[in-house]
Formats: structure tokens, C-alpha cells, sequence
């Protein structure tokens, strides 16, 4: 599985470059699938 190179803000909804250094991002797995990533400040 290859790392998410964006996230998208739950607050405005855009796409954002990834910031490994203040977001811990990890996937969202629903029903055995990968839907997104979660980001946890």
C-alpha cells in the first residue's frame, strides 16, 4: 500500500499536500476497504 501524497480537510473539504510533521495520517478502512485516510493532529 503506498503512502497518501494529500488529505482532504474534513472542515473546507480541499485537497491538502500531506504534512507528516503536525498530521499522523492512517486509512480509513471500511468493510475490508480502503476508503481514505484519517488525520489526526
Amino acid at each position: 500500500m503506498k503512502p497518501f501524497d494529500t488529505w482532504k480537510c474534513h472542515i473546507c473539504g480541499e485537497e491538502r499536500p500531506d504534512d507528516r510533521l503536525s498530521v499522523l495520517s492512517k486509512p480509513l478502512i471500511i468493510d475490508g476497504q480502503v476508503c481514505g485516510v484519517q488525520n489526526i493532529r
